[in-house]
């Protein structure tokens, strides 16, 4: 795969319906998956890897404008996903791993928010105010537990230069705000992505349905086409866990969806009283 690169492996990934596809078509589509460095250059790329892919017979063009994959292209590629799918496995493991930790520590992280943050919460101050506590309440936790290299951060919207985005299942690229992240800053690159907290309060008539879209395209452990994972995954994803937050102050109570590898995984009850000790807390498998 050295040959033909990161560009090359997800032109083949897109060929391999072995359909005839138009130039225009796979452009786009490799467009889509961009990082915000690459853009300028990438008609210069695109073309330099057909060129490659035609010279190498892993492509052939039906006719000008038009290519289709050959056997040996399916055959590069088939290795190609195998080498993928041993690297998400053992990602996943990681993760797996991380994942009980990340919940651990946020429900300590939690329990202190509570306690700490209790008057706000009957005040009803806004989620962002109460994110931005739940933060520190997370890096007070990780310091405790010795956990360095990693930080808690608030309504956070940058992938080093870039804005972070993510794609939804139409392939449509979308800029996102995330209202509570744990990750290294790019620093990590095994594992930069501990935990995403999406936070809404009940009496907040907002529609949840994107917040839960996000928590799911986050904790996926690739994207269609993602072929090199000693780098930082161009989109976001790989979050270890991801928690959806529903605060109901009326009555003290907070429902969380948590989910891991891109699902919904289990729902969790808490239930606390006046002073923010925590009183009942209750587990759902979905």
């Amino acid at each position: 795969m050295k040959k033909i690169g990161r560009i090359g492996a997800e032109i083949l990934e897109q060929l391999s319906d072995n359909k005839v596809h138009k130039r225009a078509d796979i452009l786009q589509h490799q467009k889509a998956l961009l990082r915000g460095n690459e853009e300028p250059h990438i008609d210069f790329k695109f073309s330099m890897t057909l060129t490659t892919l035609i010279e190498l017979n892993y492509i052939f063009r039906e006719k000008r404008g038009e290519y289709r994959i050959t056997p040996s292209g399916l055959k590069i590629l088939e290795k190609n996903r195998e080498n993928l799918y041993k690297q998400i496995e053992g990602y996943k493991k990681v993760s797996e791993k991380n994942s009980k930790l990340v919940y651990i520590i946020f429900k300590e992280a939690n329990a202190k928010f509570l306690k700490e943050n209790i008057n706000s919460i009957e005040r009803d101050v806004a989620e962002e105010c109460l994110c931005s506590s739940l933060s520190k309440c997370l890096d007070k936790v990780m310091e405790t537990r010795k956990i360095s290299g990693y930080y808690a951060e608030a309504n956070y919207n940058r992938n080093e230069y870039m804005y972070k985005t993510i794609i939804n299942n139409q392939y449509k690229v979308i800029r996102i705000k995330c209202d509570l992240i744990v990750h290294s800053r790019g620093e990590n690159t095994i594992q930069d992505n501990l935990l995403a907290i999406e936070m809404k309060k009940k009496n907040n008539p907002q529609d949840r349905t994107e917040n839960r879209e996000r928590l799911e395209i986050m904790t996926k452990n690739t994207y269609y086409g993602e072929v090199i994972f000693e780098e930082l995954p161009r989109h976001i994803c790989r979050y270890s866990l991801g928690i959806f937050y529903d605060l109901d102050k009326d009555k003290r109570e907070i429902e969380m969806e948590f989910y891991k590898n891109g699902t919904m995984t289990w729902k969790e009850k808490i239930k606390y009283d006046k002073y923010g000790n925590i009183e009942q807390s209750k587990v759902e498998e979905t």
